[in-house]
């Protein structure tokens, strides 16, 4: 089987390469190309076609890279059918599917940082109102100790005048009782 390839030219210029270069390809297998054509002979098809074409700096030296003969004979060895394109378009599927779980994922933190950044400031809230209402009855336990003291005092006061009355009372008594009975003695 032998082709005539005329790479990377325009129709003028393939016009002018077939006058001065022509490529022919031919690949040999000795049952040709088919059902029956075994894994190494087709390993070795593709080798021969890479060899042909590296170094060229042509689409087809993109293409038939050693990543691809490699990626090729893994995928014949392992009895995988080696469709490139449908790989890659599942490949893009698989990637659209991730960056979408990746953008939800990311949203997901976002309102969980959100809510965090929340929660900080209620907590914050929290904790200023209870410092306030401690400041608060703080100061109220502060007046009452003052108010009880003063208390304390009064009654002190109060009770001193109290036991000063007392004694006065007592020595009033004591004269009444000595003036009335002074006459009797």
């Amino acid at each position: 089987m032998g082709y005539a390839l005329y790479m990377g030219k325009t129709k003028g210029e393939r016009e002018m390469a077939k006058r001065t270069e022509q490529i022919t390809v031919t690949i040999e297998a000795p049952s040709g190309i088919n059902s029956q054509t075994g894994k190494v002979e087709e390993m070795e098809i593709l080798a021969a076609i890479t060899n042909r074409v590296r170094g060229t700096q042509t689409y087809l030296d993109s293409l038939f890279t050693d990543e691809l003969a490699d990626y090729f004979n893994g995928q014949v060895k392992n009895d995988f059918c080696p469709n490139i394109m449908a790989e890659y378009y599942a490949q893009i599927e698989t990637n659209r599917n991730q960056a979408g779980e990746l953008a939800r994922a990311n949203m997901k933190i976002d309102c969980l940082e959100h809510d965090v950044e929340r929660y900080k400031e209620a907590y914050r809230v929290s904790l200023t109102n209870r410092q306030d209402m401690i400041d608060r009855l703080s100061d109220t336990v502060n007046v009452l100790r003052v108010a009880m003291s003063n208390e304390r005092q009064e009654f002190m006061t109060l009770k001193q005048d109290r036991d000063n009355m007392a004694e006065q009372v007592d020595k009033l008594k004591i004269k009444l009782f000595d003036l009335m009975n002074k006459d009797a003695a």
